[in-house]
Parts: C-alpha cells; sequence; structure tokens
C-alpha cells in the first residue's frame, strides 16, 4: 500500500471540515409585539457600538502608545516597575476624565522575518531600535527563552506526492495515523519531513530587571519597541464631578461627535 492510499484510509476516518456558502433565501419573522421596543433600540445601538468600537481602538492606540513613553520615563526614573498609574484630566479645577493605564507583564516580541537564526535576527531588531551591540546582546541572551516547535514542512498529501525520500517520511508517518508499525524516521526523511523553529518567549520578572541594561529614558523606549509589554487605558471615568443629569447631556453630545461629527482620524 503506497503513502497515498494510507493518506485516503487515514482520510476516511476523519470529518471533512468545508465551509459552504448559504445561498438558501431567508425565512422572513415577524417582530413580536413584546419585543418591538427593544428591538428598535437593539439595532441602532448595535450601529453605534460598532462606531465607539474603531474609536475606542484608534484613540486607546494613540494614548496608550504615548503613554508609554512616559511610562518608560518613570520606569528609568524609579529604577523599577512603578505601578499602573491613574491618568486624568481636570475641568474647572476638578476631576473630570480619568483613567488606569495597564502596563501587564506579557509580551509582544517585534522580530525582523528573515533566513537567519532567530537569536541573530532579535539582536538585528534590537540593534535597528537604536541600541548597542553590547545592550542588544545582553538582552537577548539573559532576558529571552526559546521553545523549539516541531512541523511538517508540507501537508501529509503533499509529502506522499513529493520526492522519493518525502514519500517515505509519508509513508511511515501515516502508518503511524492509522495504527500500522513504521520505523523511525531516517535522517534524510526528518530532513525532508520536518521543520523546526523557536519561539521566543520573554523570561518572568522583565520588567523589574530592564532597568539594569539601558543607560537612559531613550534606550528603555528603544527596548520597548522590540519587547512591547501589553498596555492600554481601563477604569475610565467620564464627567465625575458632574451632577447625573449634567453627565447623562454630556455623554449625549459626545455620542452625537462620534456618529455625526469628527472623523475618525488614520
Amino acid at each position: 500500500m503506497s503513502a497515498l492510499d494510507k493518506l485516503k484510509k487515514l482520510n476516511a476516518g476523519l470529518t471533512t471540515e468545508t465551509k459552504k456558502k448559504d445561498t438558501r433565501e431567508r425565512p422572513e419573522m415577524p417582530v413580536p409585539p413584546a419585543v418591538k421596543l427593544a428591538f428598535t433600540r437593539l439595532i441602532p445601538a448595535q450601529r453605534i457600538a460598532k462606531v465607539a468600537e474603531e474609536r475606542i481602538k484608534i484613540e486607546n492606540a494613540l494614548v496608550s502608545d504615548e503613554m508609554m513613553g512616559v511610562y518608560a520615563e518613570t520606569l528609568f526614573t524609579q529604577g523599577s516597575r512603578p505601578t499602573n498609574p491613574r491618568i486624568s484630566l481636570d475641568k474647572d479645577g476638578r476631576p473630570d476624565i480619568s483613567g488606569l493605564f495597564q502596563v501587564q507583564e506579557r509580551f509582544k516580541i517585534q522580530v525582523e522575518d528573515g533566513p537567519a537564526e532567530l537569536r541573530d535576527r532579535l539582536i538585528s531588531s534590537f540593534r535597528k531600535a537604536g541600541l548597542s551591540a553590547e545592550v542588544a546582546e545582553n538582552l537577548v541572551e539573559k532576558e529571552i527563552a526559546y521553545t523549539p516547535t516541531t512541523t511538517l514542512k508540507k501537508p501529509l498529501n503533499e509529502l506522499a506526492e513529493g520526492t522519493d525520500v518525502e514519500k517515505s517520511a509519508a509513508d511511515k508517518i501515516i502508518s503511524l495515523c492509522i495504527g500500522e508499525s513504521a520505523a523511525p524516521l531516517t535522517p534524510a526523511e526528518k530532513e525532508a519531513a520536518l521543520a523546526q523553529y523557536d519561539i521566543a518567549t520573554v523570561r518572568d520578572g522583565f520588567l523589574e530587571r530592564v532597568r539594569a541594561y539601558v543607560t537612559s529614558a531613550l534606550q528603555l523606549r528603544m527596548v520597548f519597541k522590540v519587547v512591547t509589554p501589553v498596555h492600554f487605558v481601563s477604569h475610565g471615568k467620564f464627567a465625575e464631578s458632574d451632577t447625573p443629569e449634567e453627565q447623562v447631556k454630556r455623554l449625549a453630545e459626545e455620542a452625537a461627535k462620534l456618529v455625526i461629527g469628527t472623523p475618525l482620524k488614520k
């Protein structure tokens, strides 16, 4: 039995996932009288929410990215990770708008693509961000962990129709999947069928230690261009010192601006 025949046997026991376009006409259903008012409120609310979500995404990115620079200044001056700060604006000398700027111990690693080893690409990314070779290498050596990950280079059907060594590797892999015995893959078969790469992760406690690697807040901002903590504004309060009636009025004004007023920034 060839690798392709074995693959057909394997596929016979699997559920094929296909996305079929629904071409049927949708039936019309009347809105029950008991929920007509709720329905007339629901749909506009959904439309407003969609506009609001887009605005939140854009403005949160602008505010939180700028605040990340302030956070870097504070971390550098203080020498250790600061407590997530509250940011606020006053109106007529009283608290008006506030939120909590959160910086979490979760990271996005911005590493350049390319054929080089992950470690070298990380060093290069830090160097391009503006850090010296010494700082870049120290960060990569001491603060980045690597998790080896192994996958197939090609789907099984492509391996089963490929070169002789790919077919041989596919035959062994598929045999194991359908409960048949198979010899271990030879080095050539492993090379042909398997791909291994590393996933980079940031070591726990990075924000407590990162100050030790830099000599200025600017360098710290350079570090955060590559190893970027998850950051955002939350727990927002609006019109804090106003009466409930004034709060409703101002929220209505902001909602009108959102829907028909100032266009979204690109």
